[in-house]
C-alpha cells in the first residue's frame, strides 16, 4: 500500500513544476524585459534546488537497500526520458562524444537526472562522515559555484560554461545535502513554532529578492541565473515552512503530477512554438494545460513504463 505524502512539501513541489516550466517557456519575454528577469531568471529559479533539498530530505531515511533500488529507479528514468526526447536532440550530435555528453550531463531539462544521481551518490559517502564536515564541504562547493557562474556571467562567458556550474557538484549535492542535514538533525522537531519558520522563510525570500536585483542591475538578462547565493537558505526554509502546515496526507498522485509536468513540459513547448508558432506566453500556457492534461496519462502509463 502506498504511504501517504505530506501534503504541502508536495503541493511546494507540484508549484516547483510549474515555476520551471516558466523558467523554459519565459512566458513574459515579448512583454517586459524586467519581468520576464524577475520571473524565469529570478524566483522560478527557486524550483529546481526545491526538488533538490526535498529528495535529500527524504534520502536520509532510505537504508542501504532502498538506496539501490533508488538508484536503479532514478538512472532508469534518465535513460527512458533521453531515448523519449532524442528527436529534440539527435540533430545536435556531431560526433560520438556528443552522445556521451547527453547521456552523463543530460539534454535541456533532463540534466537534472544525471546530477540527482551523481549527487546522492557522493552524499551516500559523504553521510558517513561526521555530519558538521558533510555541512561544512556542502555549504563551500555551493558558494564556489555560485561565485563561478557571477564569475562567468560578469565575463560574458557563463552560457557557454553552464556544465561547469549545473552539475552534480556545485548544484545537486550541495542541495541534497541541506534537505539530508535539515531530517538527519531534525531542524523540524528544534525550530516547532510555525512564527518562526515563516520568520526565517520570509527573510531568505527577502536575501533572494534582493539578489536577484542586484543581479539584474550587475549583470541583465544576457546571464545565466541557475545559482543563487540565497537559495541554499530559500529551498530549505520553504521545506521548513511547508513542513509545519498540517493538512491532510495524500496518496501518490500529486507526487506523480508535479513529477509528469516536469518531465512532459519541455516537449510541449517545443509542440507549441513548432505548430502554431506561438508567443512566449502562448507556449508557455499550452505546454501547463498540456501538461497537466496529460499527467493522469502519464501515470497509468509508468505502471507498464518506468516514467515517474
Amino acid at each position: 500500500m502506498p504511504q501517504p505524502r505530506h501534503t504541502a512539501i508536495e503541493i511546494g513541489r507540484l508549484l516547483a513544476a510549474v515555476l520551471v516550466v516558466t523558467v523554459h517557456g519565459r512566458p513574459f519575454a515579448d512583454l517586459s524585459p524586467q519581468l520576464d528577469f524577475a520571473l524565469s531568471d529570478g524566483i522560478a529559479r527557486f524550483a529546481v534546488p526545491y526538488f533538490f533539498v526535498v529528495t535529500g530530505y527524504f534520502f536520509a531515511d532510505i537504508q542501504d537497500g532502498g538506496a539501490r533500488r533508488w538508484f536503479a529507479r532514478i538512472l532508469i528514468l534518465h535513460l527512458v526520458w533521453t531515448a523519449l526526447y532524442t528527436p529534440l536532440w539527435i540533430g545536435r550530435i556531431e560526433n560520438p562524444a556528443d552522445i556521451l555528453v547527453v547521456l552523463f550531463a543530460g539534454h535541456a531539462h533532463l540534466w537534472y537526472l544525471p546530477a540527482l544521481l551523481l549527487g546522492a551518490a557522493l552524499l551516500l559517502v559523504s553521510a558517513r562522515f561526521d555530519a558538521r564536515i558533510t555541512s561544512v564541504v556542502a555549504l563551500a562547493l555551493y558558494l564556489v559555484g555560485t561565485g563561478l557562474e557571477v564569475h562567468f556571467n560578469l565575463a560574458g562567458t557563463a552560457k557557454s560554461n553552464i556544465r561547469f556550474t549545473r552539475n552534480f557538484l556545485f548544484d545537486a549535492y550541495p542541495l541534497l545535502a541541506a534537505g539530508f542535514l535539515l531530517r538527519r538533525f531534525a531542524i523540524p522537531a528544534r525550530v516547532r513554532r510555525q512564527s518562526l519558520r515563516t520568520g526565517l522563510a520570509l527573510a531568505a525570500l527577502a536575501f533572494l529578492a534582493g539578489e536577484i536585483a542586484l543581479n539584474g542591475w550587475l549583470i541583465g538578462t544576457a546571464g545565466v541565473f541557475d545559482l543563487y547565493f540565497a537559495l541554499i537558505l530559500v529551498a530549505p526554509a520553504f521545506l521548513l515552512w511547508l513542513e509545519g502546515v498540517r493538512w491532510a496526507p495524500v496518496g501518490p498522485t500529486l507526487a506523480q503530477t508535479s513529477t509528469a509536468v516536469y518531465f512532459t513540459h519541455y516537449a510541449f513547448l517545443h509542440l507549441g512554438e513548432a505548430l502554431f508558432g506561438l508567443s512566449p506566453l502562448g507556449q508557455t500556457v499550452f505546454a501547463l494545460a498540456l501538461s497537466f492534461a496529460t499527467a493522469p496519462f502519464v501515470i497509468r502509463l509508468a505502471r507498464r513504463v518506468p516514467l515517474l
